[in-house]
């Protein structure tokens, strides 16, 4: 589903209005899942409500796309090479000691 969520963005969901629902509810069933637990999963308040709140916390911090990681208080956006981690990890480290 992951993948498939991935392919389709921007071309069959993803702010496509009134799409978003349809498309997923139809991929997931594509790929053989149970379309009726899935809906289930998306009707249901609790997990509607969960999603709400970590977008918000996510905007809050600052939080635009992703991938977005925090080493330290130091934001890396995208797909960063692994040049860009290791050295925000090694400033982290100089930092505390």
């Amino acid at each position: 589903m992951h993948a498939q969520l991935f392919d389709t963005y921007s071309v069959e969901w993803g702010g496509v209005p009134n799409r978003d629902r349809p498309v997923m509810i139809e991929l997931a069933g594509n790929l053989g899942l149970d379309t009726t637990t899935f809906e289930d999963c998306l009707n249901n308040e609790q997990v509607v409500t969960a999603v709400r709140e970590e977008v918000a916390n996510a905007t809050w911090i600052g939080v635009r796309s992703t991938p977005h990681f925090f080493i330290n208080g130091q934001s890396l956006i995208g797909a960063a090479p692994y040049d860009s981690f290791q050295r925000a990890i090694e400033q982290a480290k100089e930092a505390e000691e």
